[in-house]
């Protein structure tokens, strides 16, 4: 509005200029048209004058010149005559309007001054026919000049319209564009969205920026269009729910039905309702022997009052109850079901009814029973195992803390069961073991813990051991009951047990701390001798923590070149020649000073030094007898003992130990390996190979401390041997009247048959010489003779014969093998 306002005041205003101006044109060329005419009058006047009427000519010529004198007048001052203004003259007429000026003074002065006629009137007549040429030819300039001038002012005027038209055109297309950016667009653009809307798509949003009416349409069309998209999602959704809840309404109907689960409804008391055809199918009951009656027609009476109660104050606190419920069936027959109560409310918390979900799990519960009873128990023995035994300690140290009661946990291993199950075979072992259980369940109440670890270990668990003496009759009764002669493989058994004791809270009041204090004291036993227990005590674990010690820096020895060998002789006992010698390791400790191998070879073993440091034994008394042989008896032998754990997996390579000897130039036949019988009974196909190969090379077997252990004659019979070598506890105290001496000479004597060297350890005086050289045995050791002493000391004892003395010594060293 204002834009059009402001365009037709212009207008207005520009045409009433224009039109003024070209009044004022019109005007002047008007007047300037009356000068020419005027003047044309006047020159008809002066040639009327000599005709006619001269005083009338003469008035009207003063007439004309009046009103041409006012005319120029006006033209020169500028002045505004009455019936309308002249414009200023522009400066380029003032020279034609001074030359008109000039032209009518000369003109005028034959109009005003008579005397211009008074002489010579043709040739005043010439001169004023001059004055008025002159006249005539500047009004015409005059006139052409505004005639020019008026066609300058209208291309002007026609300029000035076609500027005012061009104004006014762009002047509208920047209103039209304008109006359409600012008006028709977001008329658009809101009517897009409303036939969008009116099509459904609420999801359409105006994007107008403006700030004016359009855009608070748009807001409140986006608005209305999300508050509708918002109701239709919400119509979708319940509109989706409801055909969901159809849906599941059937499908829950068809649960209901068809359902392998019971489900009963009750009312809020427990009064039966409505049940689905599986409650029928697992209780017996139809639904119109069960409605209107209370839950309570499936009890079995397996459970108290105080359950029931539970259960009831579980629905009335939470609404919510499940567990197992050993229920009737209409038969009699009781089961077990797996139930789960729900409760269904009113709008004001008043409960509307109960609704209960069970299964028959009987078989199930049976499975599982079954399964944590195998999980739990061993399958050989029947007895709890590891985990069971765990779970009972830790009930067993809870209950010490709660009412402070005490208890004893026994660890026991079976004596060389290894042996006997490698003897008679894995079937005889198993029951074996079946029996030694059966004897440690018979040795305590039912209410102690028996149980198998694993293996040949088992564990008892006492409990009301007020103090430690307690346990020595029951330790006692165990020992007898298991040593007790049992048959396996139509043979007569007798197995022994070893046992650690620990006691709780005494000792610790830890499950694994009590079985590990156990499993030491066991320890202690064994090294005691088998057969016996001992009580576990800070000593046994200073003991143990010892050993640790030292298998940390046996480590060390090797590389540290503290290991060293003694050789002790054996000696012609009727010569007193010394034919061989047997090599002994030593450990010199850095801080122990010489340790014997009964302190070290076990840790050595258990560490898998023992491996290393027989290569190291071998290559050492090799090499020495290479030396002695070369340098005092070419026929010299010695022996070195090797462990059984020395032949297993990548441990003695035969092939390596006999080509260093071929590479010394010393004969298989000059060693003598050393085994014990442990070796014999464990022995596989990949340990006897081994020892065909040493033995075909002419390496020598002997078979030491041969009476100690079972001393089979199947190991005999089953492996090639040279050697058997008396344990010098027969040695020892052998005497004319001693048992010892029986055994000594059955041993010698069987030897004899088989075609076996014998050689007797801990010979200690002349009169055991005699004995032994009685019953054949010509090869003996012992401290007797020489107790084991360094490479350098032994060299001296090639000299001379060795002698024995006819009586003990006085301060004889202790004999036997160190």
């Amino acid at each position: 509005m204002v834009l059009v306002g402001v365009l037709a005041l212009g207008n207005v205003l520009t045409i009433h200029h224009v039109l003024r101006q070209s009044g004022d044109l019109a005007a002047t060329v008007n007047l300037a048209g009356k000068l020419r005419m005027l003047s044309q009058r006047m020159t008809q006047k002066v040639l009327l004058l000599n005709d006619g009427n001269r005083a009338q000519t003469l008035a009207d010529m003063r007439l004309l010149e009046a009103r041409f004198q006012l005319i120029l007048t006006h033209f020169e001052q500028g002045n505004v005559l009455s019936d309308h203004p002249l414009p200023a003259l522009p400066d380029t007429l003032q020279p034609g309007l001074e030359s008109l000026d000039h032209a009518w003074q000369a003109y005028s002065l034959f109009l005003i001054n008579p005397g211009a006629w008074a002489g010579d009137r043709d040739q005043a007549l010439g001169q004023f026919l001059q004055a008025d040429s002159q006249l005539l030819e500047q009004t015409e300039s005059f006139v052409s000049y505004w005639v020019r001038h008026a066609e300058d002012i209208q291309d002007k005027i026609l300029l000035t319209a076609y500027a005012l038209f061009a104004i006014n055109f762009v002047l509208l297309m920047l209103a039209w564009l304008l109006l359409r950016r600012h008006i028709l667009r977001p008329i658009d653009a809101l009517m897009a969205q409303c036939r969008a809307l009116s099509a459904g798509h609420f999801e359409t949003r105006s994007r107008l920026k403006a700030t004016d009416e359009f855009n608070a349409l748009g807001r409140a069309l986006n608005e209305s269009a999300a508050y509708i998209q918002n109701l239709l999602i919400q119509l979708h959704e319940e509109h989706d729910a409801l055909l969901r809840a159809e849906a599941s309404n059937r499908q829950a109907a068809l649960v209901y039905r068809h359902t392998s689960e019971a489900m009963v409804v009750t009312d809020p008391d427990g009064y039966i309702q409505d049940i689905n055809p599986a409650f029928t199918a697992i209780t017996g009951y139809q639904i119109d022997e069960v409605v209107g009656r209370s839950m309570n027609i499936l009890s079995s009476g397996h459970h108290d009052a105080a359950f029931y109660r539970q259960l009831w104050n579980s629905l009335k606190a939470t609404g919510q109850w499940s567990g197992d419920v050993h229920n009737r069936r209409k038969s009699g027959e009781v089961y077990i079901e797996r139930l789960s109560i729900s409760t269904s409310y009113n709008e004001d918390g008043s409960v509307n009814s109960r609704v209960g979900l069970f299964s028959d799990v009987t078989q199930k519960r049976k499975q599982e029973a079954l399964i944590w009873y195998q999980a739990h128990h061993d399958l050989l023995t029947d007895l709890p195992n590891r985990q069971q035994l765990h779970d009972t300690l830790n009930k067993s140290i809870a209950q010490v803390f709660e009412n402070g009661t005490n208890f004893a946990l026994i660890f026991l291993d079976l004596d060389n069961f290894k042996e006997i199950n490698d003897k008679f075979g894995h079937h005889e072992g198993d029951r074996l073991l079946q029996i030694v259980a059966e004897r440690l369940k018979s040795c305590v109440p039912d209410s102690d813990c028996v149980a198998r670890l694993g293996g040949d270990e088992f564990t008892i668990l006492v409990h009301g051991i007020q103090q430690a003496d307690d346990m020595r009759p029951i330790c006692d009764n165990i020992l007898q009951v298991v040593a007790a002669p049992c048959r396996l493989n139509n043979s007569v058994v007798q197995v022994s047990v070893s046992m650690g004791v620990t006691f709780c809270p005494q000792d610790g009041v830890n499950a694994a701390d009590l079985l590990r204090f156990a499993d030491l004291a066991m320890y202690v036993a064994k090294q005691k001798g088998r057969n016996q227990y001992s009580f576990y005590s800070g000593q046994i674990h200073d003991r143990i923590r010892e050993r640790r010690r030292l298998q940390a820096d046996l480590a060390d020895a090797l590389r540290e070149h503290r290991l060293i060998l003694h050789f002790q002789p054996l000696v012609d006992m009727r010569s007193g020649r010394i034919v061989a010698a047997e090599t002994l390791l030593r450990w010199l400790h850095p801080e122990k000073g010489l340790l014997e191998p009964v302190r070290f070879i076990d840790l050595a073993e258990d560490s898998g030094l023992i491996v290393p440091f027989g290569d190291w034994v071998f290559h050492q008394a090799v090499e020495q007898l290479a030396r002695w042989r070369a340098q005092h008896d070419p026929d010299f032998t010695i022996s070195i003992n090797v462990s059984p754990v020395q032949f297993q997996k990548d441990g003695l390579q035969p092939a390596a130990w006999i080509g260093y000897m071929e590479s010394l130039g010393v004969p298989c036949s000059a060693l003598s390996l050393e085994i014990t019988e442990s070796l014999l009974m464990r022995s596989d196909e990949h340990v006897l190979d081994r020892l065909r190969s040493l033995r075909a090379a002419g390496i020598r077997i002997a078979l030491d401390d041969f009476g100690t252990g079972y001393s089979s004659f199947a190991y005999l019979k089953r492996f090639a041997l040279d050697c058997l070598k008396i344990d010098r506890s027969f040695v020892n105290h052998l005497s004319e009247d001693s048992e010892d001496l029986v055994l000594c000479q059955a041993i010698a004597a069987m030897a004899h048959q088989l075609g076996l060297a014998v050689v007797a350890e801990g010979v200690r005086n002349q009169a055991q010489r005699d004995l032994l050289l009685g019953m054949g045995c010509e090869i003996g050791q012992g401290a007797g003779y020489s107790v084991p002493v360094p490479a350098e000391a032994f060299e001296a004892l090639f000299h001379q014969p060795l002698t024995i003395p006819s009586l003990p010594r006085a301060v004889a060293m202790k004999a036997g093998k160190h």
